[in-house]
């Protein structure tokens, strides 16, 4: 089964594209914090929301709005124009839930555009693929 449970910020206001009859998709990009300490990076997910929910939620889905979603996931690998290879997670959204009330979206909104832009590192640099840290006895809960 290939399905993909994720929790970010909208990275750009949500694009809606009319298809011929009643289809049409919204795509927007979500930034996903992976990882932890030295290891956190952002991971980007390209979404699209097909058919009339789509074309109903793309008013609400506006660059810094927290939300959750699950879908199929597809992975999409590319040759650059430099000819290096890189790749791209894709989600067709399911299901999508926006996270916290008004107040609080605008708030992400506004903080996600004062932020600087994220750096894309490339793909083979970025991921860091040997062994992970050691787990102390302090770092078990129980």
């Amino acid at each position: 089964m290939n399905y993909g449970h994720f929790a970010g910020y909208i990275g750009q206001d949500a694009e809606f594209k009319p298809n011929v009859g009643d289809s049409g998709v919204a795509n927007f990009s979500v930034a996903v914090k992976v990882g932890y300490g030295d290891r956190e990076h952002t991971l980007w997910i390209k979404c699209a929301l097909w058919g009339k929910r789509g074309e109903k939620l793309a008013q609400y889905l506006l660059k810094g709005t927290p939300v959750a979603m699950c879908g199929e996931i597809d992975l999409e690998v590319f040759e650059k124009r430099d000819g290096t290879w890189d790749a791209s997670i894709k989600l067709n959204v399911a299901q999508l839930t926006l996270q916290g009330k008004p107040k609080e979206r605008e708030e992400g909104r506004e903080a996600l555009a004062r932020a600087p832009a994220p750096r894309k590192p490339h793909a083979a640099a970025a991921r860091d693929y040997s062994a992970p840290p050691p787990i102390e006895e302090d770092d078990i809960p129980f």
